[in-house]
């Protein structure tokens, strides 16, 4: 029986799988795993040699941490997170006026600012939040045709050289290689055997990025679910101070205006800011699961000795600029 993280993983469960009966790892976390380990995620627990056993429990002693550790960070979050949200309602009771001066309402702003953050720390954490703005970067510079044309380039120097014998060559073109995901597999066509091995690595590592990328996508969709709930609250706050000077009927209407300012607000940010980048960084992923399936199909005719020609059916004139450059 395996038993990993002080765990006993079932016997008839896919590893992939296996390891989420650990706490603090997720299926995107599993996938991770899995690649650095080198194990197919699709292996059966009871399948599992010893060195693959070994090679995970090493991996997830080194770069994840669990149960206690894990436990303490979730709380401290939980933590952090609910001081922020009653920071916000407490700024925004304090400074919300009934004099309307305009659409620019700073207290409805710090409230709108403030607490979907703070909401998105309980659900998620630091390191969560902080990788989806990393992959928000990678989102917004990502050109897909261009990094297919280069990727595809590259697969036709690497493959040129590997046929013509020349490893050195094709060693230094995996190097230069722009792709991580060439740069993570190829090698493999340059050992003995390891032809057959492709398919399924370039499996496990294309899942582990796109389950990053899945992760930073859901942390945008909380900014965007939340972010109207909370213009709501920021507008009852402003009723709340309307009904306390209900003696000056004269504030009565620009009170009720400063009121509505965040639920204002609230909608702006979250179908104009929030629910866009949830949606590029959702392209983002779609276009990367893509360039991961050309890259298999290019490699597997590689290691079959088949023709690159065939790369134009999913590369269009890719295919065609690559031959050129190769």
């Amino acid at each position: 029986m395996a038993r990993i993280a002080g765990v006993d993983l079932p016997q008839n469960k896919r590893i992939e799988i296996a390891l989420t009966y650990i706490y603090g790892i997720g299926r995107s976390q599993a996938g991770k795993i899995l690649a650095s380990a080198d194990v197919n995620l699709d292996t059966k627990v009871r399948e599992l040699t010893d060195e693959e056993t070994n090679r995970i429990r090493k991996v997830i002693e080194e770069q994840h941490r669990v149960e206690g550790d894990l436990r303490k960070e979730v709380t401290m979050n939980i933590i952090l997170g609910i001081i922020g949200l009653a920071a916000s309602l407490y700024s925004t009771r304090q400074h919300m006026s009934t004099a309307f001066t305009g659409f620019f309402h700073p207290a409805a702003l710090v409230l709108l600012l403030g607490a979907p953050p703070s909401i998105a720390l309980i659900a998620h954490d630091l390191r969560s939040i902080w990788d989806a703005l990393r992959v928000l970067g990678e989102a917004l510079t990502y050109r897909a045709r261009s990094a297919q044309q280069r990727m595809i380039v590259d697969l036709y120097r690497f493959g040129r050289e590997l046929r013509q014998g020349r490893a050195v060559e094709a060693d230094r073109a995996l190097a230069d290689a722009r792709d991580p995901l060439l740069r993570e597999t190829g090698p493999l066509l340059l050992q003995q055997g390891g032809g057959g091995e492709v398919r399924d690595t370039l499996t496990t590592l294309a899942y582990a990025r796109l389950s990053r990328v899945r992760a930073a996508e859901d942390v945008f969709r909380t900014l965007f679910r939340t972010t109207p709930a909370v213009g709501l609250m920021g507008t009852i706050v402003g009723l709340v101070n309307m009904l306390m000077n209900l003696r000056n009927f004269e504030q009565i209407g620009p009170a009720m205006a400063v009121a509505q300012l965040a639920t204002f607000y609230g909608l702006i940010l979250a179908y104009g800011l929030w629910a866009p980048l949830a949606k590029r960084i959702e392209t983002y992923g779609r276009e990367l699961s893509v360039s991961a399936r050309l890259l298999e199909r290019g490699l597997v005719s590689i290691a079959e000795g088949r023709s690159l020609y065939d790369l134009r059916l999913l590369g269009g004139d890719v295919g065609g600029d690559a031959e050129k450059a190769a």
